[in-house]
Protein backbone atom coordinates (compact mmCIF):
# COMPACT_ATOMS: atom_id res chain seq x y z
CA UNK A 1 0.00 0.00 0.00
CA UNK A 2 2.86 3.00 1.23
CA UNK A 3 4.69 1.88 -2.35
CA UNK A 4 1.51 2.34 -4.45
CA UNK A 5 1.04 5.29 -2.47
CA UNK A 6 4.26 6.33 -3.14
CA UNK A 7 4.59 5.96 -7.04
CA UNK A 8 0.99 8.39 -7.29
CA UNK A 9 2.85 11.26 -5.24
CA UNK A 10 5.48 11.42 -7.12
CA UNK A 11 5.60 15.48 -8.59
CA UNK A 12 5.05 14.20 -12.67
CA UNK A 13 2.79 11.90 -11.61
CA UNK A 14 0.26 14.06 -9.33
CA UNK A 15 0.66 17.39 -12.52
CA UNK A 16 -0.65 14.06 -15.07
CA UNK A 17 -3.30 13.04 -12.31
CA UNK A 18 -4.43 16.63 -12.00
CA UNK A 19 -4.68 17.34 -15.88
CA UNK A 20 -6.88 14.70 -16.35
CA UNK A 21 -9.62 15.66 -13.76
CA UNK A 22 -9.89 18.40 -15.13
CA UNK A 23 -10.61 16.63 -18.70
CA UNK A 24 -13.02 14.42 -16.32
CA UNK A 25 -14.82 17.23 -15.35
CA UNK A 26 -14.99 18.84 -18.41
CA UNK A 27 -16.06 15.42 -20.12
CA UNK A 28 -18.63 15.69 -17.80
CA UNK A 29 -19.97 19.31 -17.97
CA UNK A 30 -20.73 18.15 -22.19
CA UNK A 31 -23.84 16.51 -22.05
CA UNK A 32 -23.69 13.61 -24.23
CA UNK A 33 -20.20 12.37 -23.03
CA UNK A 34 -20.21 10.75 -19.56
CA UNK A 35 -17.57 8.29 -17.83
CA UNK A 36 -17.93 5.76 -20.02
CA UNK A 37 -17.22 7.43 -23.25
CA UNK A 38 -14.42 9.76 -21.01
CA UNK A 39 -12.46 6.36 -20.31
CA UNK A 40 -12.67 4.87 -23.32
CA UNK A 41 -11.32 8.31 -24.88
CA UNK A 42 -8.97 8.78 -21.93
CA UNK A 43 -7.54 5.07 -22.62
CA UNK A 44 -5.36 5.10 -25.40
CA UNK A 45 -3.45 8.13 -23.53
CA UNK A 46 -2.58 5.82 -20.79
CA UNK A 47 -0.52 3.09 -22.60
CA UNK A 48 2.48 5.00 -21.87
CA UNK A 49 2.04 4.89 -18.05
CA UNK A 50 2.79 1.98 -15.43
CA UNK A 51 -0.05 -0.39 -15.18
CA UNK A 52 -0.96 0.87 -11.65
CA UNK A 53 -0.75 4.59 -12.76
CA UNK A 54 -2.65 4.38 -15.77
CA UNK A 55 -5.56 2.03 -13.91
CA UNK A 56 -5.56 4.25 -11.19
CA UNK A 57 -5.99 7.56 -13.61
CA UNK A 58 -8.96 6.38 -15.38
CA UNK A 59 -10.38 5.17 -12.65
CA UNK A 60 -9.75 8.68 -11.24
CA UNK A 61 -11.14 9.84 -14.36
CA UNK A 62 -14.69 7.91 -13.72
CA UNK A 63 -15.13 9.74 -10.91
CA UNK A 64 -14.19 13.22 -11.46
CA UNK A 65 -16.74 12.94 -15.02
CA UNK A 66 -19.64 11.83 -12.91
CA UNK A 67 -19.06 14.61 -10.53
CA UNK A 68 -18.67 17.24 -13.89
CA UNK A 69 -22.43 15.98 -14.76
CA UNK A 70 -23.86 17.97 -11.60
CA UNK A 71 -22.39 21.57 -12.54
CA UNK A 72 -24.61 21.92 -16.08
CA UNK A 73 -27.55 20.01 -13.48
CA UNK A 74 -27.54 22.96 -10.89
CA UNK A 75 -26.91 25.68 -13.38
CA UNK A 76 -28.55 25.37 -16.58
CA UNK A 77 -31.17 21.91 -15.84
CA UNK A 78 -28.89 19.95 -18.45
CA UNK A 79 -27.99 16.68 -17.02
CA UNK A 80 -24.09 16.12 -17.92
CA UNK A 81 -24.38 12.59 -17.45
CA UNK A 82 -27.57 10.60 -17.03
CA UNK A 83 -26.88 9.91 -12.92
CA UNK A 84 -27.15 13.93 -12.57
CA UNK A 85 -30.46 13.93 -13.87
CA UNK A 86 -32.20 13.32 -10.63
CA UNK A 87 -30.39 16.31 -9.08
CA UNK A 88 -32.33 18.95 -11.63
CA UNK A 89 -35.04 19.22 -9.77
CA UNK A 90 -34.03 20.79 -6.49
CA UNK A 91 -30.56 21.64 -8.00
CA UNK A 92 -31.81 23.74 -10.96
CA UNK A 93 -34.65 25.49 -8.15
CA UNK A 94 -31.84 26.20 -5.93
CA UNK A 95 -30.04 27.76 -8.90
CA UNK A 96 -33.24 30.05 -9.36
CA UNK A 97 -33.45 31.52 -5.82
CA UNK A 98 -29.65 32.65 -6.68
CA UNK A 99 -28.28 30.01 -4.37
CA UNK A 100 -26.10 28.16 -7.06
CA UNK A 101 -22.74 28.38 -5.48
CA UNK A 102 -24.27 26.84 -2.54
CA UNK A 103 -25.77 24.06 -4.29
CA UNK A 104 -22.58 23.37 -6.46
CA UNK A 105 -20.80 23.17 -2.63
CA UNK A 106 -23.29 20.73 -2.14
CA UNK A 107 -22.64 18.52 -5.04
CA UNK A 108 -19.11 18.93 -4.87
CA UNK A 109 -18.83 17.77 -1.21
CA UNK A 110 -21.47 15.09 -2.05
CA UNK A 111 -20.06 13.72 -4.85
CA UNK A 112 -16.54 13.59 -2.68
CA UNK A 113 -18.19 11.95 0.19
CA UNK A 114 -19.58 9.53 -1.86
CA UNK A 115 -16.36 8.52 -4.07
CA UNK A 116 -14.18 8.53 -0.70
CA UNK A 117 -17.04 6.35 0.76
CA UNK A 118 -16.96 3.92 -2.05
CA UNK A 119 -13.11 3.68 -1.79
CA UNK A 120 -13.44 2.45 1.93
CA UNK A 121 -15.63 -0.30 1.00
CA UNK A 122 -13.96 -1.29 -1.90
CA UNK A 123 -10.45 -1.57 0.09
CA UNK A 124 -12.28 -3.37 3.45
CA UNK A 125 -15.80 -5.13 2.21
CA UNK A 126 -15.30 -6.07 -1.50
CA UNK A 127 -15.21 -9.72 -1.12
CA UNK A 128 -18.30 -9.88 1.05
CA UNK A 129 -20.32 -7.24 -1.09
CA UNK A 130 -19.60 -9.21 -3.86
CA UNK A 131 -21.02 -12.15 -2.52
CA UNK A 132 -23.82 -9.92 -2.03
CA UNK A 133 -23.88 -9.05 -6.21
CA UNK A 134 -23.81 -12.86 -6.76
CA UNK A 135 -26.68 -13.68 -4.65
CA UNK A 136 -28.92 -11.29 -7.19
CA UNK A 137 -30.93 -13.90 -9.60
CA UNK A 138 -34.15 -12.91 -11.82
CA UNK A 139 -36.34 -12.49 -8.46
CA UNK A 140 -34.14 -10.45 -6.40
CA UNK A 141 -33.51 -7.87 -9.49
CA UNK A 142 -37.31 -8.04 -9.81
CA UNK A 143 -38.45 -6.92 -6.57
CA UNK A 144 -35.43 -4.39 -6.33
CA UNK A 145 -36.62 -2.76 -9.19
CA UNK A 146 -40.49 -3.26 -7.81
CA UNK A 147 -39.11 -1.37 -4.23
CA UNK A 148 -38.02 1.19 -6.27
CA UNK A 149 -41.25 1.75 -8.21
CA UNK A 150 -43.35 1.85 -5.11
CA UNK A 151 -41.11 5.29 -3.80
CA UNK A 152 -43.17 6.80 -7.02
CA UNK A 153 -45.40 8.32 -4.19
CA UNK A 154 -42.42 9.64 -2.37
CA UNK A 155 -40.97 11.79 -5.09
CA UNK A 156 -44.77 13.01 -5.97
CA UNK A 157 -45.18 16.03 -3.91
CA UNK A 158 -48.62 17.30 -5.59
CA UNK A 159 -51.83 15.21 -6.79
CA UNK A 160 -50.81 11.02 -6.57
CA UNK A 161 -52.62 10.48 -9.46
CA UNK A 162 -50.92 12.68 -11.28
CA UNK A 163 -47.84 11.20 -10.55
CA UNK A 164 -48.41 7.37 -11.33
CA UNK A 165 -50.09 8.76 -14.54
CA UNK A 166 -46.50 10.19 -15.45
CA UNK A 167 -44.76 6.98 -13.94
CA UNK A 168 -47.28 4.75 -16.60
CA UNK A 169 -45.83 6.38 -19.04
CA UNK A 170 -42.31 6.36 -18.73
CA UNK A 171 -42.86 2.40 -18.16
CA UNK A 172 -44.53 2.59 -21.57
CA UNK A 173 -41.90 4.31 -22.65
CA UNK A 174 -39.32 2.05 -22.18
CA UNK A 175 -41.32 -0.90 -23.50
CA UNK A 176 -40.47 0.23 -27.05
CA UNK A 177 -38.06 -1.62 -28.79
CA UNK A 178 -37.19 -5.23 -29.23
CA UNK A 179 -38.31 -7.20 -26.41
CA UNK A 180 -35.23 -8.48 -24.86
CA UNK A 181 -36.92 -12.38 -23.99
CA UNK A 182 -39.20 -13.11 -27.35
CA UNK A 183 -36.91 -11.27 -29.68
CA UNK A 184 -39.88 -9.61 -30.80
CA UNK A 185 -40.60 -5.66 -32.04
CA UNK A 186 -43.00 -3.67 -29.90
CA UNK A 187 -43.84 0.17 -30.92
CA UNK A 188 -41.62 0.61 -33.20
CA UNK A 189 -43.93 1.56 -35.61
CA UNK A 190 -42.21 -0.32 -38.40
CA UNK A 191 -39.27 2.01 -37.64
CA UNK A 192 -35.45 0.44 -37.86
CA UNK A 193 -34.50 3.39 -35.23
CA UNK A 194 -36.85 2.28 -32.42
CA UNK A 195 -35.30 -0.77 -32.51
CA UNK A 196 -33.03 -0.45 -29.91
CA UNK A 197 -35.35 1.13 -28.13
CA UNK A 198 -35.00 5.49 -26.87
CA UNK A 199 -31.96 5.73 -26.08
CA UNK A 200 -31.71 6.47 -22.13
CA UNK A 201 -29.52 10.02 -22.78
CA UNK A 202 -31.48 11.77 -25.50
CA UNK A 203 -35.03 10.85 -22.99
CA UNK A 204 -33.07 12.88 -20.30
CA UNK A 205 -31.82 15.37 -22.35
CA UNK A 206 -35.30 16.36 -23.52
CA UNK A 207 -36.78 15.65 -20.63
CA UNK A 208 -34.52 18.36 -18.63
CA UNK A 209 -32.45 20.50 -21.12
CA UNK A 210 -35.09 20.75 -23.86
CA UNK A 211 -38.21 21.55 -21.62
CA UNK A 212 -36.15 23.91 -19.93
CA UNK A 213 -35.33 25.77 -22.69
CA UNK A 214 -38.79 26.51 -23.57
CA UNK A 215 -39.59 27.55 -19.91
CA UNK A 216 -36.36 29.99 -19.71
CA UNK A 217 -37.86 31.16 -23.33
CA UNK A 218 -41.16 31.89 -22.38
CA UNK A 219 -39.95 33.97 -19.18
CA UNK A 220 -37.06 35.92 -19.90
CA UNK A 221 -34.69 37.02 -17.35
CA UNK A 222 -31.85 35.45 -15.95
CA UNK A 223 -31.72 32.06 -14.41
CA UNK A 224 -31.51 33.43 -10.59
CA UNK A 225 -35.08 35.08 -9.86
CA UNK A 226 -33.21 37.04 -7.23
CA UNK A 227 -31.06 38.34 -10.04
CA UNK A 228 -27.67 38.14 -8.15
CA UNK A 229 -25.80 34.91 -6.09
CA UNK A 230 -26.42 34.72 -2.59
CA UNK A 231 -25.36 31.56 -1.42
CA UNK A 232 -21.84 30.56 -0.90
CA UNK A 233 -19.98 27.51 -2.26
CA UNK A 234 -18.44 27.00 1.56
CA UNK A 235 -21.86 27.29 3.42
CA UNK A 236 -23.03 24.36 0.72
CA UNK A 237 -19.80 21.78 1.89
CA UNK A 238 -20.89 21.87 5.04
CA UNK A 239 -24.50 20.53 4.70
CA UNK A 240 -23.66 16.95 3.99
CA UNK A 241 -22.53 16.97 7.67
CA UNK A 242 -26.21 18.15 8.52
CA UNK A 243 -27.57 15.54 7.34
CA UNK A 244 -25.83 12.05 8.24
CA UNK A 245 -28.96 9.86 7.80
CA UNK A 246 -29.32 10.60 3.85
CA UNK A 247 -25.54 10.80 3.60
CA UNK A 248 -25.09 7.42 5.08
CA UNK A 249 -28.38 6.24 3.55
CA UNK A 250 -27.04 7.52 -0.25
CA UNK A 251 -23.96 6.01 0.14
CA UNK A 252 -25.01 2.65 0.76
CA UNK A 253 -27.29 2.68 -1.78
CA UNK A 254 -24.90 3.72 -4.28
CA UNK A 255 -22.33 1.28 -3.03
CA UNK A 256 -24.71 -1.46 -3.59
CA UNK A 257 -26.33 -0.41 -6.61
CA UNK A 258 -22.83 -0.35 -8.03
CA UNK A 259 -22.11 -3.58 -7.13
CA UNK A 260 -25.34 -5.39 -8.46
CA UNK A 261 -24.90 -5.48 -12.27
CA UNK A 262 -27.11 -3.77 -14.76
CA UNK A 263 -28.61 -1.76 -11.97
CA UNK A 264 -26.08 1.82 -12.90
CA UNK A 265 -25.80 5.27 -11.31
CA UNK A 266 -29.19 6.43 -13.18
CA UNK A 267 -31.10 3.91 -10.94
CA UNK A 268 -29.03 4.92 -7.76
CA UNK A 269 -29.36 8.59 -8.39
CA UNK A 270 -32.99 8.56 -8.12
CA UNK A 271 -33.48 5.80 -6.03
CA UNK A 272 -31.65 7.83 -3.50
CA UNK A 273 -33.12 10.94 -4.30
CA UNK A 274 -36.34 9.11 -3.30
CA UNK A 275 -35.93 7.92 -0.43
CA UNK A 276 -34.53 11.02 0.39
CA UNK A 277 -38.04 12.48 -0.18
CA UNK A 278 -39.77 9.54 1.81
CA UNK A 279 -37.54 9.78 5.33
CA UNK A 280 -38.01 13.64 5.49
CA UNK A 281 -39.97 15.62 8.12
CA UNK A 282 -41.39 17.71 5.03
CA UNK A 283 -41.27 15.89 1.43
CA UNK A 284 -43.68 18.67 0.33
CA UNK A 285 -40.67 21.44 -0.14
CA UNK A 286 -38.48 18.64 -2.52
CA UNK A 287 -38.57 20.20 -5.81
CA UNK A 288 -37.98 23.64 -5.00
CA UNK A 289 -34.29 23.58 -3.64
CA UNK A 290 -34.23 21.45 -0.93
CA UNK A 291 -30.40 20.79 0.11
CA UNK A 292 -30.71 17.01 0.63
CA UNK A 293 -32.11 17.02 -3.41
CA UNK A 294 -28.79 18.09 -4.05
CA UNK A 295 -26.82 15.64 -1.65
CA UNK A 296 -28.70 12.32 -1.97
CA UNK A 297 -28.14 11.90 -5.60
CA UNK A 298 -24.97 13.22 -5.84
CA UNK A 299 -23.70 11.10 -2.91
CA UNK A 300 -25.18 7.82 -4.80
CA UNK A 301 -24.14 8.44 -8.37
CA UNK A 302 -20.51 8.60 -7.23
CA UNK A 303 -20.52 5.59 -4.74
CA UNK A 304 -21.09 3.56 -7.72
CA UNK A 305 -17.44 3.88 -8.40
CA UNK A 306 -16.55 1.73 -5.84
CA UNK A 307 -19.61 -0.08 -6.01
CA UNK A 308 -19.21 -1.06 -9.52
CA UNK A 309 -15.31 -1.61 -9.14
CA UNK A 310 -16.01 -4.68 -6.60
CA UNK A 311 -17.58 -7.40 -8.71
CA UNK A 312 -15.65 -6.56 -11.99
CA UNK A 313 -12.06 -6.69 -9.93
CA UNK A 314 -13.37 -10.29 -7.19
CA UNK A 315 -15.22 -11.74 -9.74
CA UNK A 316 -14.44 -10.64 -13.57
CA UNK A 317 -18.30 -8.96 -13.45
CA UNK A 318 -18.59 -5.42 -14.31
CA UNK A 319 -21.32 -3.62 -11.98
CA UNK A 320 -22.11 -0.78 -14.27
CA UNK A 321 -21.07 -0.05 -17.86
CA UNK A 322 -18.40 2.13 -16.83
CA UNK A 323 -16.72 -0.51 -14.73
CA UNK A 324 -17.13 -2.79 -17.68
CA UNK A 325 -14.67 -0.47 -19.87
CA UNK A 326 -12.27 -0.39 -17.09
CA UNK A 327 -12.79 -4.01 -16.93
CA UNK A 328 -11.49 -4.15 -20.62
CA UNK A 329 -8.22 -1.80 -19.67
CA UNK A 330 -7.78 -4.19 -17.02
CA UNK A 331 -7.38 -6.95 -19.55
CA UNK A 332 -5.80 -4.92 -22.04
CA UNK A 333 -2.37 -4.94 -19.71
CA UNK A 334 -2.39 -8.40 -19.15
CA UNK A 335 -4.17 -8.38 -15.46
CA UNK A 336 -7.03 -10.85 -14.85
CA UNK A 337 -9.81 -10.01 -11.90
CA UNK A 338 -9.12 -12.28 -8.73
CA UNK A 339 -6.35 -13.31 -7.44
CA UNK A 340 -4.19 -12.36 -10.03
CA UNK A 341 -5.06 -8.34 -8.87
CA UNK A 342 -5.63 -9.04 -5.48
CA UNK A 343 -2.69 -10.95 -4.80
CA UNK A 344 0.42 -11.25 -7.59
CA UNK A 345 -0.29 -7.30 -8.47
CA UNK A 346 -2.03 -5.66 -5.16
CA UNK A 347 0.45 -2.41 -5.98
CA UNK A 348 -2.17 -2.19 -8.71
CA UNK A 349 -5.17 -2.73 -6.23
CA UNK A 350 -3.91 -0.55 -3.67
CA UNK A 351 -3.56 2.43 -6.61
CA UNK A 352 -6.93 2.13 -8.23
CA UNK A 353 -8.11 2.65 -4.41
CA UNK A 354 -5.80 5.30 -3.80
CA UNK A 355 -6.10 7.50 -6.93
CA UNK A 356 -9.94 7.22 -6.33
CA UNK A 357 -9.66 9.08 -3.07
CA UNK A 358 -6.97 11.22 -4.51
CA UNK A 359 -9.53 11.96 -7.00
CA UNK A 360 -11.91 13.27 -4.48
CA UNK A 361 -9.46 15.54 -3.07
CA UNK A 362 -9.07 17.19 -6.22
CA UNK A 363 -12.35 17.61 -6.86
CA UNK A 364 -13.09 19.50 -4.15
CA UNK A 365 -9.78 21.73 -4.41
CA UNK A 366 -10.85 22.55 -8.39
CA UNK A 367 -14.49 22.51 -7.30
CA UNK A 368 -13.84 25.34 -4.35
CA UNK A 369 -12.11 27.98 -6.82
CA UNK A 370 -13.98 26.89 -9.89
CA UNK A 371 -17.54 27.37 -8.58
CA UNK A 372 -17.99 30.67 -8.22
CA UNK A 373 -17.17 31.44 -11.80
CA UNK A 374 -19.30 28.69 -12.96
CA UNK A 375 -22.22 30.13 -10.68
CA UNK A 376 -21.92 33.38 -12.79
CA UNK A 377 -23.76 31.42 -15.57
CA UNK A 378 -27.29 32.17 -13.81
CA UNK A 379 -27.42 35.58 -13.74
CA UNK A 380 -26.54 35.81 -17.92
CA UNK A 381 -29.51 36.93 -18.99
CA UNK A 382 -31.65 34.51 -21.18
CA UNK A 383 -31.35 35.41 -24.35
CA UNK A 384 -27.78 34.67 -24.58
CA UNK A 385 -28.10 31.48 -22.82
CA UNK A 386 -31.00 29.63 -24.68
CA UNK A 387 -29.59 29.64 -27.66
CA UNK A 388 -25.97 27.77 -26.60
CA UNK A 389 -28.30 25.70 -24.65
CA UNK A 390 -30.34 24.39 -27.55
CA UNK A 391 -26.72 24.13 -29.31
CA UNK A 392 -25.30 21.88 -26.55
CA UNK A 393 -28.43 19.81 -25.75
CA UNK A 394 -28.55 19.19 -29.80
CA UNK A 395 -25.33 17.76 -29.63
CA UNK A 396 -25.38 16.23 -26.93
CA UNK A 397 -28.08 14.08 -27.86
CA UNK A 398 -26.71 13.30 -31.31
CA UNK A 399 -23.58 12.40 -29.48
CA UNK A 400 -24.94 9.96 -27.65
CA UNK A 401 -25.35 7.59 -30.23
CA UNK A 402 -24.51 9.00 -33.55
CA UNK A 403 -28.19 9.12 -34.78
CA UNK A 404 -30.82 12.02 -35.95
CA UNK A 405 -33.37 9.99 -34.30
CA UNK A 406 -31.94 10.62 -30.46
CA UNK A 407 -31.93 14.93 -31.94
CA UNK A 408 -35.85 14.06 -32.71
CA UNK A 409 -36.28 12.21 -29.04
CA UNK A 410 -34.92 14.88 -27.49
CA UNK A 411 -36.75 17.43 -28.58
CA UNK A 412 -40.11 15.70 -28.39
CA UNK A 413 -39.15 14.85 -25.10
CA UNK A 414 -38.47 18.32 -24.30
CA UNK A 415 -42.23 19.66 -25.82
CA UNK A 416 -43.95 16.37 -23.43
CA UNK A 417 -41.47 17.56 -20.30
CA UNK A 418 -43.03 21.36 -20.73
CA UNK A 419 -46.68 20.43 -20.87
CA UNK A 420 -46.11 17.75 -18.11
CA UNK A 421 -44.42 20.77 -16.23
CA UNK A 422 -47.48 23.13 -16.61
CA UNK A 423 -50.05 20.83 -15.38
CA UNK A 424 -47.55 19.64 -12.66
CA UNK A 425 -47.14 15.93 -13.92
CA UNK A 426 -43.97 14.55 -11.64
CA UNK A 427 -41.04 14.23 -14.53
CA UNK A 428 -38.95 11.99 -11.68
CA UNK A 429 -41.63 9.63 -11.43
CA UNK A 430 -41.70 9.36 -15.38
CA UNK A 431 -38.01 9.29 -15.55
CA UNK A 432 -38.01 7.23 -12.17
CA UNK A 433 -40.21 4.60 -14.13
CA UNK A 434 -38.45 4.49 -17.52
CA UNK A 435 -35.25 3.54 -15.89
CA UNK A 436 -36.44 0.43 -13.66
CA UNK A 437 -39.16 -0.55 -16.01
CA UNK A 438 -36.89 -3.13 -18.16
CA UNK A 439 -35.70 -4.09 -14.90
CA UNK A 440 -38.92 -5.56 -13.92
CA UNK A 441 -40.41 -6.88 -17.18
CA UNK A 442 -37.07 -8.61 -18.03
CA UNK A 443 -36.91 -10.29 -14.57
CA UNK A 444 -40.13 -11.03 -13.94
CA UNK A 445 -40.22 -13.19 -16.93
CA UNK A 446 -37.26 -14.69 -16.78
CA UNK A 447 -38.33 -15.50 -12.38
CA UNK A 448 -41.97 -17.10 -13.76
CA UNK A 449 -40.03 -18.92 -16.67
CA UNK A 450 -37.19 -20.55 -14.22
CA UNK A 451 -40.04 -21.03 -11.15
CA UNK A 452 -42.50 -22.78 -14.05
CA UNK A 453 -45.25 -20.31 -13.70
CA UNK A 454 -45.36 -20.85 -9.87
CA UNK A 455 -45.15 -17.64 -7.63
CA UNK A 456 -43.97 -19.27 -4.68
CA UNK A 457 -40.92 -20.49 -6.65
CA UNK A 458 -40.89 -18.01 -8.81
CA UNK A 459 -40.45 -15.05 -6.34
CA UNK A 460 -40.26 -16.05 -2.84
CA UNK A 461 -37.80 -19.13 -3.09
CA UNK A 462 -34.99 -17.49 -1.47
CA UNK A 463 -34.19 -15.41 2.10
CA UNK A 464 -33.10 -12.80 0.43
CA UNK A 465 -35.96 -12.50 -2.36
CA UNK A 466 -38.14 -12.73 0.52
CA UNK A 467 -36.11 -9.66 2.39
CA UNK A 468 -36.54 -7.53 -1.14
CA UNK A 469 -40.74 -8.60 -1.29
CA UNK A 470 -40.79 -7.45 2.47
CA UNK A 471 -38.90 -4.43 2.06
CA UNK A 472 -41.64 -3.95 -0.91
CA UNK A 473 -44.21 -4.80 1.01
CA UNK A 474 -43.82 -2.07 3.80
CA UNK A 475 -42.46 0.47 1.19
CA UNK A 476 -46.38 0.37 -0.36
CA UNK A 477 -47.96 0.56 2.51
CA UNK A 478 -46.11 3.30 3.53
CA UNK A 479 -47.15 5.24 0.31
CA UNK A 480 -50.60 3.99 0.85
CA UNK A 481 -50.87 5.65 4.59
CA UNK A 482 -48.87 8.59 3.34
CA UNK A 483 -51.79 9.36 0.58
CA UNK A 484 -54.38 8.60 3.06
CA UNK A 485 -53.05 11.27 5.92
CA UNK A 486 -52.38 13.71 2.84
CA UNK A 487 -56.23 13.41 1.88
CA UNK A 488 -57.40 13.90 5.65
CA UNK A 489 -55.43 17.17 5.60
CA UNK A 490 -56.79 18.03 2.16
CA UNK A 491 -60.11 17.32 3.98
CA UNK A 492 -59.76 19.03 7.28
CA UNK A 493 -57.73 21.76 5.95
CA UNK A 494 -61.06 23.48 4.02
CA UNK A 495 -63.45 22.51 6.72
CA UNK A 496 -61.70 24.02 9.70
CA UNK A 497 -60.56 27.36 7.12
CA UNK A 498 -64.77 27.36 7.27
CA UNK A 499 -65.03 27.52 11.12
Amino acid sequence: MLEAIRAILEPQTMLTFLGAMVWAIILGILPGIGPTLAIALTMPFTFYLPTAKALGLLVGIYNACIYGGSITSILINVPGTPGSAATCADGFAMSQKGEAGKALGISLSASALGGFASAVCLLFFAPLIAKVALAFGPAEYFWLALWGLTVVAAVTTGSFLRGMIAAVFGFLLSLVGIDSITGSSRFTFGSPYLLEGFDMLAVVIGTFAASQVLVMANEGGTISKAGKITGRVLDGLLVPFRHLATLIRSAVIGVLFGAVPAVGMSAASYFAYAEAVRFSKHPETFGSGEEEGVLAPEVANNATVGGGLIPALTLGIPGTESAAVLLGAIFAYGLRPGQNIFVEHVDVFFSMVFCLILSCLWMLILGIFGANVWAKITIVPTEILVPLITITYFIGAYASGAKIINIIVAFSMGLLAFVMKRHKYSLVAMMLAFVLGPMVEDNFVRASLIGGGSFVESFLSKPLSIFLAMLTLVSLVWALRREIMMARKAVAGPSSSAA
